[in-house]
């Protein structure tokens, strides 16, 4: 949508809309991703000599940190998808004002779920969206935190 050609009036709606009704389930996705990139970045540092020349004044993309966290060795590979799906879904909210996440794109975030987790995301899905967002960012978070063991 372009902003060249459009009223206060409408501009007004479409920012109370987008920002105050729509993608309640954002703040888990967001949220969820920082905390991943702050476990990434500390894995990272663990891993890594002298961090401190790779981190100062550096702006790292969160693609270049599950890299090279990959390439380190510190995560493995099976926490892959489901990281970069995380991003995926947090830069199509990023740049996309209409974006919804799906649940097949939350489906992409499951690691090694037991039965009782796969039970509780079901229920979630039934309840909706933002519930099923929050379940499934939680989850990932709470297997990328055992990293840190």
């Amino acid at each position: 949508m372009s902003f060249e050609n459009i009223s206060m009036s409408d501009l007004d709606q479409l920012s109370v809309q987008h920002l105050i009704f729509d993608s309640k389930e954002l703040n888990s996705l967001l949220k969820g991703h920082l905390f991943i990139e702050r476990i990434l970045d500390t894995l990272i540092k663990k891993a890594l000599q002298k961090p401190e020349i790779l981190y100062n004044k550096q702006q790292l993309t969160f693609s270049f940190k599950v890299n090279l966290a990959a390439s380190l060795g510190v995560l493995p590979e099976e926490y892959w998808g489901p990281i970069k799906a995380l991003n995926k879904i947090r830069n199509n909210y990023a740049h996309d004002l209409n974006y919804q996440v799906t649940i097949n794109e939350l489906n992409d975030l499951k690691l090694r779920w037991e039965t009782i987790q796969n039970d509780a995301y079901q229920t979630a899905v039934r309840q909706g969206i933002e519930d099923a967002a929050l379940i499934s960012t939680l989850f990932l978070c709470w297997s990328i935190m055992k990293l840190l063991n």
